[in-house]
């Protein structure tokens, strides 16, 4: 099946997902873009916030029919993932087919790199001379999930990371990117990953630069791209340019009319226009009256519409800001590493339950391999659990 080209709009953030194909007649994205067949609806791009079917900005969508799958680290074709590779911070892309079930899920990070400075007080890092800025405001988008660092304090440089994320003009510097890391994963010394970086062109069309370093390409200025660099490169200057490995850019598509639900940063583009990852909103439906007033730069939004490909936007039907007091997660599954209620794994997650409500169950049916269904919000590397239900019977395991 191959897929519409409003991908290569609705994904600047994460142009990894976007610019690998699967190879053969099943590519998601072949060299004259992305395309479609028949049967596909409808698409879902976000943050995932919960797992046991698998929630994109707090709505469930259920997994067990879909294909998954992750780009490869050479960009050339996609992987095969598992249910337990998909965790809570990850920025996913869902298809759906004309029944409105889901048939894909793809993953891929934006960053891949070694850690060169910590600024603690702003909660911010930096990879590859790019920024990336951790939250920890619910009410503010989705919280940044750590993985492998009890909290930020932890990590150091030289770490080698992974980081999920939105991307967006850095504020103090509208020559570069910043990403807003959804998920930020400590890499093993011992890792394979290569090293990539994903951003926009930006200087002139005779030095075009990615991330402030010269980016040999005949690629022209403002085009997203994902590129594959080597790992000693972060030894050269912040200077030398890069040394790229591969690459590959959105290109320019005709977008479809396909349905889309899609979450991300507002940004304020030229003459007003609203953007989000990318894509620009058309926001003039009378229905939005009430809201247009709220969409502000870094505000993380949610955008239920089509494209009009005349247009070349997303027309609005709806806009959801992030609720009051931040999004609720879920995670459903087998406990693991038991100690007590305090303690004890849910999908690789440390969960704190000592304060939660109970549905079904008692603390007295926890232990390891149990099911257990939980609800609440991650801080740093830790699950706050405001509810937790352990049913009598688990859901069907998926095939």
């Amino acid at each position: 099946m191959i897929f519409h080209r409003l991908f290569a709009r609705i994904f600047p953030l994460l142009m990894t997902l976007l610019l690998m194909s699967c190879g053969g007649s099943s590519d998601w994205l072949s060299a004259s873009g992305i395309g479609v067949g028949t049967g596909g609806t409808g698409f879902v791009s976000g943050t995932i916030t919960g797992l046991g079917s698998i929630y994109i900005d707090g709505v469930r969508y259920d997994e067990s029919q879909a294909v998954l799958e992750q780009g490869s680290s050479d960009l050339s074709k996609t992987e095969a993932i598992q249910v337990s590779d998909l965790q809570v911070g990850q920025y996913a892309l869902l298809e759906l087919n004309a029944q409105g079930t889901l048939v894909r899920v793809r993953i891929d990070s934006q960053l891949v790199g070694t850690v060169s400075a910590i600024a603690q007080y702003e909660k911010q890092i930096t990879v590859w001379g790019q920024k990336v800025q951790l939250n920890t405001d619910p009410t503010q988008g989705p919280v940044t999930v750590l993985a492998g660092y009890p909290r930020l304090e932890d990590m150091k440089v030289e770490d080698r990371v992974q980081i999920y994320g939105v991307l967006q003009t850095d504020p103090q510097d509208s020559s570069r990117d910043l990403i807003r890391a959804s998920r930020i994963e400590k890499l093993d010394p011992a890792n394979t990953l290569s090293a990539r970086i994903t951003g926009t062109l930006r200087g002139s069309e005779n030095q075009p630069m990615l991330a402030g370093r010269a980016f040999p390409t005949k690629e022209t200025t403002g085009a997203l791209i994902t590129t594959v660099v080597p790992w000693e490169q972060e030894k050269d200057p912040h200077s030398a340019p890069w040394q790229v490995q591969a690459t590959r850019n959105l290109g320019s598509s005709a977008l479809a009319t396909d349905k889309l639900r899609l979450s991300g940063l507002v940004q304020i583009g030229e003459n007003g226009v609203v953007m989000v990852q990318g894509v620009p909103i058309d926001t003039s439906s009378t229905a939005l009256d009430a809201i247009r007033p709220q969409l502000r730069t870094g505000t993380y939004i949610t955008i239920n519409g089509s494209v009009n490909q005349q247009t070349g936007k997303l027309v609005a039907n709806t806009i959801e800001t992030t609720p009051q007091g931040g999004r609720i997660q879920e995670l459903h599954g087998t406990v693991s590493a038991w100690v007590d209620l305090s303690s004890f794994t849910l999908r690789g997650i440390h969960i704190n339950a000592s304060r939660a409500q109970w549905g079904e169950g008692t603390p007295a049916d926890l232990r390891d391999g149990r099911y257990v269904e939980v609800m609440g919000t991650v801080s740093g590397n830790t699950f706050q659990a405001t509810r937790i239900s352990v049913p009598n019977a688990p859901p069907p395991v998926r095939p």
